[in-house]
Protein backbone atom coordinates (compact mmCIF):
# COMPACT_ATOMS: atom_id res chain seq x y z
CA UNK A 1 0.00 0.00 0.00
CA UNK A 2 1.11 3.49 -0.95
CA UNK A 3 2.06 5.75 2.13
CA UNK A 4 3.09 8.76 0.95
CA UNK A 5 0.75 11.08 -1.69
CA UNK A 6 3.74 11.95 -4.01
CA UNK A 7 4.06 8.80 -5.04
CA UNK A 8 0.40 8.32 -6.27
CA UNK A 9 -0.49 8.32 -9.85
CA UNK A 10 -2.68 11.09 -11.80
CA UNK A 11 -5.75 9.01 -11.47
CA UNK A 12 -5.29 8.04 -7.95
CA UNK A 13 -4.88 11.57 -7.23
CA UNK A 14 -8.27 12.46 -8.56
CA UNK A 15 -9.88 9.89 -6.57
CA UNK A 16 -8.42 11.32 -3.38
CA UNK A 17 -9.29 14.60 -4.13
CA UNK A 18 -13.19 13.61 -4.66
CA UNK A 19 -13.10 11.94 -1.10
CA UNK A 20 -11.74 15.51 0.66
CA UNK A 21 -13.84 17.48 -1.87
CA UNK A 22 -17.30 15.58 -0.73
CA UNK A 23 -16.05 14.83 3.36
CA UNK A 24 -15.47 18.85 3.20
CA UNK A 25 -19.15 20.14 1.60
CA UNK A 26 -20.79 17.34 3.79
CA UNK A 27 -19.13 16.59 6.49
CA UNK A 28 -19.44 12.72 6.18
CA UNK A 29 -19.07 9.56 2.92
CA UNK A 30 -20.55 6.31 2.79
CA UNK A 31 -18.77 4.08 0.78
CA UNK A 32 -21.85 3.12 -1.51
CA UNK A 33 -22.07 6.81 -2.29
CA UNK A 34 -18.64 7.09 -3.16
CA UNK A 35 -18.89 4.06 -5.33
CA UNK A 36 -21.53 5.66 -7.21
CA UNK A 37 -19.27 8.87 -7.66
CA UNK A 38 -16.37 7.37 -8.79
CA UNK A 39 -18.08 4.59 -10.89
CA UNK A 40 -16.25 1.73 -8.89
CA UNK A 41 -17.46 -1.15 -7.20
CA UNK A 42 -18.05 -1.66 -3.19
CA UNK A 43 -14.89 -3.26 -2.28
CA UNK A 44 -12.55 -1.18 -4.37
CA UNK A 45 -13.93 2.27 -2.61
CA UNK A 46 -13.21 0.58 0.75
CA UNK A 47 -9.83 -0.47 -0.68
CA UNK A 48 -10.04 3.63 -1.39
CA UNK A 49 -10.95 4.82 1.91
CA UNK A 50 -8.37 2.56 3.88
CA UNK A 51 -5.77 4.16 1.69
CA UNK A 52 -6.68 7.66 2.20
CA UNK A 53 -6.44 6.92 6.09
CA UNK A 54 -3.08 5.75 5.85
CA UNK A 55 -2.22 8.79 3.84
CA UNK A 56 -3.84 11.10 6.36
CA UNK A 57 -4.13 9.93 9.34
CA UNK A 58 -6.72 11.06 11.37
CA UNK A 59 -8.79 13.02 8.58
CA UNK A 60 -11.61 10.45 8.52
CA UNK A 61 -13.10 7.74 10.85
CA UNK A 62 -16.31 5.06 10.38
CA UNK A 63 -19.16 5.76 12.73
CA UNK A 64 -20.14 2.59 13.34
CA UNK A 65 -23.96 3.38 13.67
CA UNK A 66 -24.46 5.24 10.58
CA UNK A 67 -21.92 3.11 8.18
CA UNK A 68 -20.50 6.51 7.48
CA UNK A 69 -16.70 7.75 7.08
CA UNK A 70 -16.99 11.14 9.18
CA UNK A 71 -14.37 13.82 8.56
CA UNK A 72 -12.03 15.92 11.52
CA UNK A 73 -11.84 19.34 10.04
CA UNK A 74 -9.11 20.16 12.36
CA UNK A 75 -6.54 17.75 10.44
CA UNK A 76 -5.60 19.76 6.83
CA UNK A 77 -6.78 18.11 3.36
CA UNK A 78 -3.91 16.71 1.14
CA UNK A 79 -5.28 17.03 -1.87
CA UNK A 80 -8.64 19.07 -1.81
CA UNK A 81 -8.03 22.82 -1.90
CA UNK A 82 -12.05 24.39 -1.63
CA UNK A 83 -13.43 27.21 -3.18
CA UNK A 84 -17.12 28.86 -3.97
CA UNK A 85 -16.40 28.20 -7.38
CA UNK A 86 -16.06 24.66 -7.25
CA UNK A 87 -18.86 24.28 -4.95
CA UNK A 88 -21.21 26.00 -7.84
CA UNK A 89 -19.86 23.58 -10.37
CA UNK A 90 -20.37 20.64 -7.83
CA UNK A 91 -23.55 22.22 -6.21
CA UNK A 92 -26.11 19.74 -8.25
CA UNK A 93 -24.23 16.75 -6.94
CA UNK A 94 -24.20 17.65 -3.30
CA UNK A 95 -27.41 19.07 -3.04
CA UNK A 96 -26.08 22.47 -1.64
CA UNK A 97 -27.44 24.90 -3.93
CA UNK A 98 -25.10 27.77 -4.73
CA UNK A 99 -25.56 30.39 -7.72
CA UNK A 100 -23.03 32.25 -9.30
CA UNK A 101 -24.33 35.84 -10.84
CA UNK A 102 -22.28 36.63 -14.05
CA UNK A 103 -22.11 40.38 -15.57
CA UNK A 104 -23.65 40.39 -19.14
CA UNK A 105 -21.27 38.63 -21.26
CA UNK A 106 -19.32 40.50 -24.09
CA UNK A 107 -18.82 39.32 -27.25
CA UNK A 108 -15.53 36.71 -27.30
CA UNK A 109 -15.31 35.45 -31.05
CA UNK A 110 -13.98 31.73 -30.87
CA UNK A 111 -12.08 31.72 -34.04
CA UNK A 112 -10.18 35.22 -33.13
CA UNK A 113 -9.48 33.28 -29.48
CA UNK A 114 -7.99 30.03 -31.35
CA UNK A 115 -6.18 32.48 -33.95
CA UNK A 116 -4.35 33.94 -31.36
CA UNK A 117 -4.22 31.35 -29.16
CA UNK A 118 -2.04 29.53 -31.93
CA UNK A 119 -0.09 33.11 -32.40
CA UNK A 120 1.35 32.79 -28.95
CA UNK A 121 1.74 29.37 -29.01
CA UNK A 122 3.95 30.15 -32.73
CA UNK A 123 5.58 32.84 -30.82
CA UNK A 124 4.50 34.51 -33.99
CA UNK A 125 2.87 38.13 -34.51
CA UNK A 126 -0.32 38.42 -36.27
CA UNK A 127 -2.72 41.08 -38.40
CA UNK A 128 -6.11 41.93 -36.68
CA UNK A 129 -8.20 44.63 -37.54
CA UNK A 130 -9.37 46.52 -33.91
CA UNK A 131 -12.20 48.64 -33.36
CA UNK A 132 -11.77 51.45 -29.89
CA UNK A 133 -12.87 54.03 -28.77
CA UNK A 134 -10.53 56.43 -30.86
CA UNK A 135 -11.01 54.17 -34.16
CA UNK A 136 -15.31 52.86 -33.40
CA UNK A 137 -14.88 51.95 -37.70
CA UNK A 138 -11.56 49.55 -36.59
CA UNK A 139 -8.46 49.82 -38.04
CA UNK A 140 -5.67 47.22 -39.11
CA UNK A 141 -2.78 46.70 -36.39
CA UNK A 142 -0.45 44.17 -36.04
CA UNK A 143 0.10 42.86 -32.59
CA UNK A 144 2.84 39.76 -31.15
CA UNK A 145 0.33 38.74 -28.09
CA UNK A 146 1.78 37.14 -24.74
CA UNK A 147 -0.94 36.41 -22.72
CA UNK A 148 -5.02 36.32 -22.28
CA UNK A 149 -6.50 38.17 -19.17
CA UNK A 150 -9.82 37.65 -17.87
CA UNK A 151 -10.69 40.46 -15.53
CA UNK A 152 -14.12 41.13 -13.97
CA UNK A 153 -15.69 42.26 -16.72
CA UNK A 154 -13.75 41.19 -19.58
CA UNK A 155 -11.49 39.17 -21.25
CA UNK A 156 -8.17 41.12 -23.33
CA UNK A 157 -4.90 40.18 -25.02
CA UNK A 158 -2.05 41.69 -23.21
CA UNK A 159 0.27 42.34 -26.72
CA UNK A 160 2.97 44.29 -28.17
CA UNK A 161 1.78 46.98 -30.86
CA UNK A 162 3.78 46.93 -33.94
CA UNK A 163 2.01 50.64 -34.81
CA UNK A 164 2.59 52.05 -31.01
CA UNK A 165 5.82 50.61 -30.46
CA UNK A 166 4.53 49.41 -26.91
CA UNK A 167 2.47 46.90 -25.05
CA UNK A 168 -1.11 47.81 -25.04
CA UNK A 169 -4.57 45.74 -23.83
CA UNK A 170 -6.84 44.49 -26.99
CA UNK A 171 -10.30 43.66 -26.28
CA UNK A 172 -11.17 40.33 -27.76
CA UNK A 173 -14.17 41.18 -28.77
CA UNK A 174 -13.83 44.19 -30.44
CA UNK A 175 -11.33 42.20 -32.33
CA UNK A 176 -13.33 41.82 -35.95
CA UNK A 177 -10.65 40.13 -38.16
CA UNK A 178 -7.47 38.02 -37.87
CA UNK A 179 -5.31 37.71 -40.66
CA UNK A 180 -1.44 36.26 -41.49
CA UNK A 181 1.06 35.30 -39.17
CA UNK A 182 4.69 36.98 -39.05
CA UNK A 183 8.03 37.20 -36.94
CA UNK A 184 7.17 38.43 -33.96
CA UNK A 185 8.03 41.83 -32.36
CA UNK A 186 8.60 42.38 -28.76
CA UNK A 187 7.64 39.41 -26.56
CA UNK A 188 6.73 38.42 -23.12
CA UNK A 189 10.20 39.03 -21.52
CA UNK A 190 10.55 42.43 -22.38
CA UNK A 191 6.97 43.22 -21.28
CA UNK A 192 8.31 45.12 -17.97
CA UNK A 193 5.16 46.28 -16.34
CA UNK A 194 3.84 42.51 -16.65
CA UNK A 195 6.86 41.34 -14.73
CA UNK A 196 6.60 44.16 -12.18
CA UNK A 197 4.86 43.65 -8.88
CA UNK A 198 3.38 46.43 -6.94
CA UNK A 199 1.88 46.12 -3.77
CA UNK A 200 -1.72 48.27 -3.71
CA UNK A 201 -2.96 48.87 -0.17
CA UNK A 202 -6.37 49.05 0.79
CA UNK A 203 -8.13 50.52 3.89
CA UNK A 204 -11.42 51.21 5.18
CA UNK A 205 -12.98 54.60 4.49
CA UNK A 206 -12.49 56.91 7.30
CA UNK A 207 -16.14 58.02 6.99
CA UNK A 208 -17.28 54.66 8.26
CA UNK A 209 -17.89 55.22 12.75
CA UNK A 210 -15.93 52.13 14.35
CA UNK A 211 -18.34 49.47 13.84
CA UNK A 212 -18.77 49.89 10.49
CA UNK A 213 -15.18 49.80 9.52
CA UNK A 214 -14.53 46.95 11.67
CA UNK A 215 -17.07 45.08 9.62
CA UNK A 216 -14.85 46.61 6.69
CA UNK A 217 -11.95 45.06 7.63
CA UNK A 218 -13.42 41.58 8.56
CA UNK A 219 -15.15 41.14 5.00
CA UNK A 220 -12.29 42.63 3.17
CA UNK A 221 -9.53 40.27 5.66
CA UNK A 222 -7.59 43.32 6.59
CA UNK A 223 -4.82 43.33 8.97
CA UNK A 224 -3.79 46.35 11.19
CA UNK A 225 -5.57 48.32 9.50
CA UNK A 226 -4.70 48.19 5.97
CA UNK A 227 -5.16 44.84 3.16
CA UNK A 228 -2.24 44.57 0.98
CA UNK A 229 -2.43 42.78 -2.02
CA UNK A 230 0.31 42.15 -4.70
CA UNK A 231 -0.93 43.40 -8.30
CA UNK A 232 0.94 43.51 -11.64
CA UNK A 233 2.11 46.85 -12.92
CA UNK A 234 0.37 46.08 -15.97
CA UNK A 235 -2.93 45.28 -14.21
CA UNK A 236 -3.14 47.51 -12.08
CA UNK A 237 -5.53 49.98 -13.92
CA UNK A 238 -7.88 47.03 -13.40
CA UNK A 239 -7.59 47.10 -9.92
CA UNK A 240 -8.18 50.54 -9.70
CA UNK A 241 -11.67 50.06 -11.70
CA UNK A 242 -12.93 46.87 -9.72
CA UNK A 243 -12.89 48.99 -6.20
CA UNK A 244 -13.63 52.61 -7.22
CA UNK A 245 -9.81 53.82 -6.03
CA UNK A 246 -9.85 56.66 -7.78
CA UNK A 247 -9.14 59.81 -5.53
CA UNK A 248 -11.51 62.28 -7.67
CA UNK A 249 -14.21 59.47 -7.26
CA UNK A 250 -14.83 59.77 -3.67
CA UNK A 251 -18.42 59.21 -2.48
CA UNK A 252 -20.32 61.20 -0.02
CA UNK A 253 -21.94 58.17 1.23
CA UNK A 254 -19.20 55.45 2.72
CA UNK A 255 -21.54 52.54 2.14
CA UNK A 256 -20.86 52.56 -1.36
CA UNK A 257 -16.98 52.99 -1.36
CA UNK A 258 -15.94 50.68 1.67
CA UNK A 259 -12.34 50.89 0.81
CA UNK A 260 -10.42 53.15 -0.47
CA UNK A 261 -6.56 53.50 -1.10
CA UNK A 262 -4.03 53.46 1.33
CA UNK A 263 -0.92 54.21 -1.05
CA UNK A 264 -2.10 57.23 -2.76
CA UNK A 265 2.33 57.04 -4.50
CA UNK A 266 1.20 54.05 -6.08
CA UNK A 267 -0.84 55.86 -8.84
CA UNK A 268 2.69 56.96 -9.96
CA UNK A 269 2.68 53.83 -11.64
CA UNK A 270 -0.30 53.98 -13.55
CA UNK A 271 1.05 56.74 -15.76
CA UNK A 272 3.93 54.47 -16.59
CA UNK A 273 1.24 51.76 -17.74
CA UNK A 274 0.43 52.83 -21.75
CA UNK A 275 -3.36 53.60 -22.35
CA UNK A 276 -5.70 51.08 -23.11
CA UNK A 277 -7.01 50.45 -26.73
Amino acid sequence: MIKDYNDLKWDAIQRMEEVERCLFWQGSLGRTELALRLRMSNPQTTAILKQYQQLNPGKIGLNNSSKRYEVNDSVKNLFYTPSLSDLDSHSDTFEIDSYAMSAPSRRTPMDVVRNVARTIYQNKSIDIFYHSHNEPNGKRRRITPHTFVTTTRRTHIRAWCHESKGFRDFIVGRISETGTQSEPGQTLMSDEAWHTLLILKLKPNPKLDSAQKKLIEMDFEVQEGVREIKVKQALLWYYFELYNLWPEHQIQDPKHQPVILGNIDIMAFLNKVPTKK
